[in-house]
């Protein structure tokens, strides 16, 4: 597997052990939509688990047919998707997307989070992997928090 891929104009990479980190540039286009979810199927195969971290600072739009093509992600075991660099538009975009994706899943319920910076984005990726790697260390089940 590659350390990282582009996905039309954006580029997608993995940091080891777990985090696939994206930026998006521009446009976004059921291709490219497809073509990273492979990739984040692929890590979280090998991983076993995944976090995302996206910096949507340079997004353009998504359009309808991505918007319609989201089901890709579903398959995909997100333990945390962190949004960062998100304009207000793009921001409720994120939202409704996911809010799609949750009519066929609830895995996402209480993972998904905006931050106002990468910082701080990659502050709750460490707190959420100890959290995960603790529980798991127990036995009990994690919480969706």
């Amino acid at each position: 597997m590659p350390a990282e891929i582009f996905a039309g104009p954006h580029r997608v990479w993995l940091e080891p052990p777990d985090l696939v980190c994206a930026k998006l540039s521009g446009d976004v286009k059921p291709g490219h939509l497809r073509t990273s979810a492979e990739y984040q199927r692929a890590v979280a195969a090998t991983t076993g688990r995944i976090f995302f971290l996206a910096d949507l600072s340079d997004l353009g739009t998504i359009d309808v047919a991505t918007r319609k093509d989201v089901g890709h992600l579903r398959t995909v075991p997100y333990q945390g998707l962190v949004i960062y660099g998100a304009s207000f538009q793009a921001r409720l975009l994120m939202k409704m997307l996911l809010s799609a994706i949750r009519l066929f899943s609830s895995e996402l319920d209480g993972i998904l989070i905006f931050a106002e910076s990468e910082a701080e984005a990659r502050r709750w990726i460490e707190a959420r992997r100890a959290t995960l790697d603790a529980t798991a260390a127990q036995g009990t089940a994690p919480s969706r928090e």
